[in-house]
């Protein structure tokens, strides 16, 4: 199946919306000229007559089809839509790269690796991100930067693959918990 994107979907979606609008104004002059020839029936030849009919009636079909055809590329769009949503949703990676920028900043692994088996290991057990925090926060365990623990902080670190990368975490574990946190 080609791959489209949504921005060209829009863009084909408006260039339709803009095509049936230029048919609305056209339809609506032919109907003005088509109310004038009625009212002025001895200025026009029956012949012009039935031509604006007739380009009128055209117009109307043209009009109808493409009515149809933007609601078609609609449907196809809000599929595709539902489709990388879904797919999105699916393959959403939520374990966080390691990797740091050139300078080496950016968020960096927590140093104290009993702290992290212990994190692992309660959630491994079923615990909460909130109780976990919970815990350590009673426990007066400290963050990295010596602040208390919130859900964010544990997520984290159970998403962070330098812990299997060190070795200091399963391999096996560390992808049965991160998805246990897609499903969520």
């Amino acid at each position: 199946m080609p791959r489209i994107t949504i921005k060209e979907m829009q863009e084909k979606l408006n260039n339709a919306q803009k095509t049936i609008e230029m048919q609305i104004d056209e339809i609506s002059r032919l109907n003005k000229e088509l109310d004038n020839t009625r009212n002025n029936v001895g200025v026009v030849s029956s012949a012009e007559f039935k031509s604006v009919i007739t380009e009128l009636e055209t117009k109307e079909n043209l009009y109808k089809l493409l009515e149809e055809q933007k609601n078609k590329e609609i449907e196809k769009l809000k599929t595709k839509v539902d489709l990388l949503n879904a797919e999105l949703k699916k393959n959403k990676s939520t374990v966080i790269n390691s990797e740091h920028n050139s300078r080496g900043a950016g968020r960096k692994e927590f140093q104290d690796y009993d702290t992290v088996k212990t994190i692992y290991k309660s959630y491994s057990e079923g615990k909460s991100l909130q109780n976990i925090a919970d815990a350590l926060n009673k426990a007066n365990i400290k963050t990295k930067k010596g602040g208390s623990w919130a859900k964010s902080s544990i997520r984290f670190i159970l998403l962070n693959n330098i812990y299997v990368e060190k070795g200091i975490i399963n391999k096996d574990a560390f992808s049965n918990i991160a998805e246990r946190m897609r499903r969520k």
